[in-house]
């Protein structure tokens, strides 16, 4: 009698182990703008929604990692599921191109790739007696550039990689 019983006790806990692991997600993401091509330096709003088996609506908290051209973690944050649209600084300077988006619940997730444009900007400043150009933005700087000291002017052409600076000697 009593191995009976031990038996269906085992048994009933290999078909629960099964159904807990046969159960799947559906995970969605939504964002603003929907192409998701975003400006650089702009906030990116997300939505993510997230459904059981049954298409049934799950509220838990998921994760979101964004990852940019070249396969590096930009920011990661939790989010509630099927709320509003949440608003995420990538406060990181996005290099322009093709990145992705990937959202993880428990062993389910999906990839879906964005793109982030092109801004081309140069800090310009004097240091001493050095004129120094920065580039700024998220793209090589590949541009013509006057400077004019008194009458005279005169032209630099830029190659400058992201981070990148130059500097001239002002005489």
């Amino acid at each position: 009698m009593l191995s009976k019983r031990f038996l269906i006790f085992i048994i009933c806990i290999i078909l629960s182990t099964t159904i807990v692991l046969a159960q799947e997600y559906r995970l969605e993401i939504s964002t603003i703008p929907e192409d998701k091509i975003f400006e650089p330096g702009k906030n990116i709003q997300i939505k993510i929604i997230l459904r059981d088996s049954n298409n049934n609506l799950i509220d838990d908290e998921v994760s979101v990692i964004f990852e940019d051209t070249q396969e590096t973690i930009i920011k990661e944050v939790t989010i509630q599921s099927n709320k509003n649209f949440e608003e995420i600084n990538l406060d990181k300077a996005l290099i322009a191109g093709e990145g992705k988006i990937r959202v993880k619940y428990k062993d389910s997730e999906i990839i879906e790739k964005f793109f982030i444009g092109e801004k081309e900007a140069i800090d310009i400043y004097i240091e001493e007696e050095k004129l120094i150009i920065k580039n700024i933005g998220n793209t090589i700087y590949n541009e013509k550039i006057y400077i004019t000291i008194g009458d005279t002017t005169g032209t630099k052409s830029l190659n400058l990689n992201i981070g990148e600076s130059i500097s001239y000697r002002l005489i």
